[in-house]
């Protein structure tokens, strides 16, 4: 499972590069909103604007280093998650309850992910699905292939029991 950042996003990290992520977060949680300009996200940091050209390209690569960022937490547990000696809706559990933690953590998170996937350019939801999406559909489907046991398995992920 591939669970890393492009290339691209992790060399642009630095002092200056954070304080650029740390304002576009910020702002985006204090408006209830993805919307931001950079000249708001530059005066928000103290840095200059022409740096987010510097450090990430445009804004929708600002964009891209913030989801990478943010996710990269969850996306970094899933393979710990799944070698753990838990029953496989233990693990899914423990998986919904990361989500849950993120999207409170970042609540701008989800429609992030919407707009680089559907609303930016192609090579921007090439990335988002190379380190986002890639790594989490490989979970779920080790996973699933992890919980589809006999029926009466105490083991086994029940999606459509009903009760007795």
């Amino acid at each position: 499972m591939n669970t890393s950042v492009p290339t691209k996003l992790a060399a642009g990290r630095n002092a200056t590069a954070d304080k650029l992520l740390v304002a576009a977060s910020e702002l985006m949680i204090e408006r209830a909103s993805i919307e931001v300009s950079l000249s708001d996200i530059a005066q928000k940091s103290g840095v200059n604007a022409a740096l987010v050209k510097y450090h990430f390209g445009n804004k929708d690569g600002l964009l891209l280093a913030l989801l990478a960022r943010d996710a990269a937490t969850e996306i970094s547990q899933l393979e710990y998650l799944l070698a753990q000696p838990i029953t496989p809706a233990e693990k899914l559990r423990l998986h919904i309850g990361g989500i849950i933690r993120a999207y409170h953590q970042f609540p701008y998170m989800n429609r992030l992910i919407h707009y680089l996937l559907h609303e930016s350019s192609a090579g921007a939801a090439d990335e988002v699905s190379k380190f986002f999406v890639a790594p989490l559909l490989d979970f779920h489907r080790r996973l699933l292939a992890e919980g589809i046991k006999p029926a009466n398995s105490a083991r086994s992920i029940r999606c459509c029991s009903t009760p007795a």
